[in-house]
């Protein structure tokens, strides 16, 4: 007869779990201020709201990305597998996209507060252009605001407004202040006749993530929820947010070095389990003047590893149903919410 090796294991003992961890179940973050506990034996769980990129019923799919910062990298990130363009440098142009079938890719136009203006966007649609093209809702003036409308208004199945908090640490505080900025937009597209209920349908959430695994899901999980509350309290209908997920440059060191993988291959881990929509790993040269092709191939198999060996794009919200994640996201929720109704 077969020895079964897991036979030895005593079952799991919660009451001796617990005098163990003692006043760890009650642990706050350090920096952020939410209750951590490190172990629950029970919480509530809600179901995740609708993701933007595809139904509940698809999965875990998400958008690989990379950023092109000169013509003759185009070519290398889509034979490396890339499914999402970011051109972000300011003499970029339509040349750089010769011979892209743009009906197979999503590209996507972030410049910042500068406007697109040498862009045919009108050609770009009649090739099947899908994707975005952002500004920043971050301070943005009426004036930007409307001259962005009107060169986009047409185009309604294209992300144009980004939201996105720089300069903050406290991730709880980025979410605050997301809120914020959502109210405001609000008022700028109501006092200048836009259609909100539309215009909340074409934004973008960005997120940097940080290579705190578990956090970050709790994080993103988070986000989502808020959207959704957010919108409810606005009396609007529901439409999923598009969550952009970029690892966090912060965690990059000046100067080079492989050792960087591990922080990038943990942060892109935490943007899939989390639920990103679109992910873009930052290669480890980040901060080179010139980033190189190994980086960059690395940084984008670090994801079609985690899709085409681990199969982590099979299952809708692989964290929902974990008493930690569940507890950890309810309470960031709930402190955000609060802090933003209060301020």
């Amino acid at each position: 007869m077969q020895n079964d090796p897991w036979s030895g294991f005593p079952d799991f003992d919660a009451s001796h779990w617990e005098k163990q961890v003692g006043d760890l179940r009650h642990r706050v973050h350090v920096e952020e201020g939410w209750v951590k506990p490190i172990w629950a034996e029970s919480t509530e769980n809600h179901p995740l709201p609708e993701r933007c990129i595809a139904p509940k019923s698809a999965g875990n799919p998400w958008q690989i990305i990379e950023t092109v910062s000169r013509a003759e990298s185009v070519m290398p990130a889509l034979l490396g597998g890339v499914e999402g363009l970011r051109l972000s440098e300011k003499n970029a142009n339509e040349s750089w996209l010769e011979g892209v079938h743009l009906e197979m890719i999503g590209l996507h136009l972030d410049f910042a507060d500068e406007p697109a203006d040498q862009w045919d966007f009108q050609g770009l649609m009649q090739r099947g252009w899908r994707g975005s093209c952002l500004m920043t809702l971050e301070d943005m003036s009426q004036e930007a605001c409307d001259q962005h409308h009107a060169q986009l208004k047409d185009f309604s199945n294209i992300k144009i407004w980004k939201l996105h908090v720089s300069q903050v640490k406290n991730r709880l505080d980025r979410m605050v202040s997301a809120l914020h900025q959502l109210d405001r937009a609000v008022s700028l597209w109501e006092g200048l006749g836009y259609d909100v209920q539309i215009e909340v349908g074409r934004t973008q959430w960005a997120w940097e993530l940080g290579p705190n695994v578990l956090e970050e899901i709790a994080m993103l999980r988070s986000g989502r929820f808020l959207w959704s509350q957010w919108l409810q309290s606005k009396g609007m209908d529901f439409v999923p947010i598009w969550i952009d997920g970029l690892t966090d440059s912060a965690t990059y060191q000046s100067e080079p070095t492989k050792e960087q993988l591990i922080s990038m291959t943990t942060a892109s881990y935490a943007g899939v389990i989390g639920g990103a929509d679109s992910i873009e790993t930052l290669p480890h040269d980040f901060f080179a003047l010139n980033k190189s092709s190994e980086a960059l191939r690395w940084a984008r198999n670090i994801q079609h590893i985690m899709r085409e060996e681990s199969n982590l794009h099979c299952s809708f919200d692989p964290m929902g149903g974990s008493h930690l994640i569940e507890n950890w996201t309810n309470e960031i929720v709930q402190k955000v919410w609060s802090t933003y109704q209060k301020s």
